[in-house]
């Protein structure tokens, strides 16, 4: 993140480049703003999906393609209704690996983001160590663990009920 700072800064390379090529002027901003902590979060969490897809993929069979072109599906029509279904359940586990950790998150916002931009790790955080108030912050932790909580039983029923329809 540090370093992602430094490339997306006022002075950095990014923002030089956009200013060469006339897509930004003297006043935007990366960093210290929505796009900064979305990089940050984008950067940090991007394995978590890419490596569930690439396994998804890795098991699809390749005669389920070839049968959607061979019944004149066009690239397009075929990822849509062939590469698509059969990678559901690696799309949903990288989802869920990338919500879970995202939404504790508080470096992104703290390093990439400005005053403005806050989730809700940061206001955890703060209401434990800046404001002293213990209650609300663990009330807050309670309500994004039974977030995450209704989120995984979700997941898990949907995986438990694709799991049936392939057992037939």
């Amino acid at each position: 993140m540090y370093g992602w700072s430094v490339v997306l800064s006022d002075g950095g390379p990014v923002l030089k480049a956009l200013r060469a090529v006339g897509l930004a002027d003297g006043h935007t901003k990366i960093l210290q703003s929505g796009v900064g902590v979305i990089a940050g979060l984008v950067y940090g969490f991007i394995v978590f999906m890419i490596i569930p897809l690439y396994a998804a993929l890795e098991r699809t069979d390749l005669s389920l393609i070839e049968a959607g072109r061979d019944l004149y599906g066009g690239p397009l029509r075929t990822f849509f209704f062939v590469t698509l279904p059969a990678t559901r359940q690696g799309a949903a586990a990288g989802a869920v690996l990338v919500f879970l950790p995202a939404m504790g998150d508080f470096v992104s916002a703290q390093l990439m983001g400005g005053p403005d931009q806050i989730m809700i790790g940061n206001l955890i955080q703060d209401k434990f160590f800046q404001g002293q108030n213990w209650p609300l912050g663990s009330a807050l932790t309670m309500l994004m663990m039974a977030v995450l909580f209704i989120g995984m039983l979700g997941y898990l029923r949907r995986t438990r009920k694709d799991e049936a329809e392939a057992a037939r």
